[in-house]
């Protein structure tokens, strides 16, 4: 979807006139006529961009135009307690380019580190006996609640006691979508600072069965309202690798050795959530959920050990696939190996000595892959700049350690590297340079075979995700075809990325 037809949309279901928008971000009338109609493009200055998304944002007020935009964003719904801020970030957003599932879950990593709840200095509750009703003896007490206000207080209960506990696991699963605690914003950031607090009181596991996949948005949105745990690095993730259709959902929480929340609810909405710590109770849910859980297959891991980040790309590279990746600089894997043995020489910290022996490692799996065909490898790098290259600060690229120790690129160095992706582009067919400029990238690298996506988020990485479940593979790589799409969408085909690498060389050889 084009920009003028998001503005335009935006601005029909607001009921904005050319006139009213012009105003509201001090540019001529004209402006916003030639943006609506297509004759200019999405505006370079990105204030007004972000002014037209806090305007839309503060006039989606009736509940048609929310939930009309919510359809149009992409997510489960637009709410009114929503604040106008994180409301008018998710329209800026889409304006800018259409958000896919990796899109959300970078947005999700760096959003969830600057946002404060307003959860953080409140304490949950538990619910009044009269939200549900009582059985079990005193010692061991069983609460059931009806309804979609008894399924929340159910949730709140379930979190009070495990404070009191003071217990360092949870397990879920959930056959079901999550709209549910979406459509509240409040009750949503409630649930996440209750599991945000209890992981960051020490050594925390929580471990996951995912819901199946039945729809990209709802699937995204899981996804982002549980990044705040995943990104801890004390989470376990699997996926039952099989399409369940039910006509009940289930929920299984439990709290091992201490409480369980079980709940059931129909298609037609109808719900019964049982809270209980009778140790019987909590035993034998403990008992379905590993049930469960041995029949499924890892869906998602979270690494914060950088150790972890090296066994991670020896397995990625392991296996023989077409390769999809969005790196910053240019790519380690296509680093010549005399510049990496020379990098290797040079570095006095054994971190980065090891970073770059994994790299020369890894060029045979690479060039095996390469050599294959069937196989392609779509490569999609940041290019810099001649005058970027001289002053120093371009690295040499290891993406999973913080870019601000990186050794530098010289003029020599990265003639050297330029040299080596055009005798790859000459001499195989399936291997695809796509450069971009640093004004387009968004800030985070993607790695993807056939089977396993790796993302790294920001310039300083502090946690790494290793994603395996088909679909999110599926999606992420359809996120790197989509971004080599516009790209070479633009002209620069084949020959001409030959030709403008061929052009910088030249510059840096004067």
């Amino acid at each position: 979807m084009k920009f003028c037809d998001k503005l335009s949309f935006l601005m029909t279901i607001t009921q904005t006139s050319n006139k009213e928008l012009a105003s509201e971000i001090s540019v001529d009338r004209s402006l916003i006529s030639l943006l609506r109609n297509g004759k200019r493009g999405m505006p370079r200055n990105r204030d007004h961009i972000k002014n037209m998304a806090a305007y839309f944002a503060k006039k989606c007020t009736a509940e048609y135009q929310r939930q009309a935009v919510a359809e149009m964003l992409g997510i489960a719904a637009l709410r009114s307690d929503m604040p106008a801020e994180k409301r008018a970030t998710h329209f800026e957003y889409w304006l800018i380019g259409e958000m896919d599932m990796v899109e959300h879950m970078v947005f999700g990593m760096h959003s969830q580190e600057n946002t404060r709840s307003a959860y953080d200095d409140t304490e949950s509750e538990i619910p009044a006996k009269s939200h549900g009703l009582s059985v079990g003896s005193p010692d061991s007490e069983t609460y059931i609640y009806y309804g979609p206000e008894g399924k929340k207080q159910s949730y709140r209960h379930l979190f009070a006691l495990m404070e009191e506990s003071k217990r360092k696991e949870l397990w879920l699963f959930s056959d079901s979508d999550i709209d549910w605690i979406l459509t509240d914003y409040q009750f949503t950031k409630e649930i996440q600072e209750s599991l945000k607090k209890r992981i960051s009181s020490g050594d925390f596991r929580f471990r996951q069965i995912l819901p199946p996949y039945t729809h990209l948005n709802s699937y995204t949105d899981t996804l982002k309202f549980m990044l705040p745990i995943y990104n801890s690095g004390h989470s376990e993730v699997y996926y039952y690798p099989r399409m369940q259709e039910s006509i009940f959902f289930h929920t299984i929480i439990v709290v091992p050795g201490h409480c369980v929340l079980f709940g059931t609810s129909s298609r037609n909405g109808t719900h019964i959530t049982m809270v209980s710590t009778s140790k019987e109770m909590v035993d034998a849910n403990a008992k379905q959920f590993e049930d469960h859980l041995s029949i499924c297959r890892p869906a998602l891991v979270t690494h914060t050990d950088s150790t972890r980040f090296y066994e991670c790309f020896d397995r990625f590279f392991s296996v023989s696939s077409s390769i999809y990746q969005k790196v910053s600089p240019l790519s380690s894997i296509t680093i010549p190996a005399p510049l990496l043995e020379k990098c290797i020489v040079q570095s006095s910290d054994p971190l980065w000595k090891h970073s770059f022996q994994i790299c020369l490692d890894s060029i045979p799996y690479f060039m095996r892959d390469l050599k294959n065909s069937s196989n392609s490898f779509l490569d999609i790098s940041h290019l810099a700049t001649a005058d970027q290259v001289r002053s120093g600060r371009i690295p040499i690229a290891c993406p999973y350690l913080p870019s601000e120790d990186h050794p530098c690129y010289t003029p020599q160095t990265y003639i050297l590297h330029l040299k080596n992706i055009l005798n790859l582009m000459n001499e195989y067919e399936n291997y695809t340079f796509v450069p971009i400029s640093a004004e387009q990238w968004p800030g985070y690298n993607l790695i993807v075979n056939d089977g396993m996506a790796i993302l790294i988020g920001g310039k300083y990485p502090s946690a790494m995700l290793e994603m395996r479940r088909p679909e999110m593979v599926q999606a992420c790589q359809e996120h790197l075809l989509r971004i080599a799409d516009r790209n070479m969408g633009e002209g620069m085909m084949r020959e001409k990325i030959k030709i403008r690498i061929k052009t910088l060389i030249r510059e840096l050889e004067e």
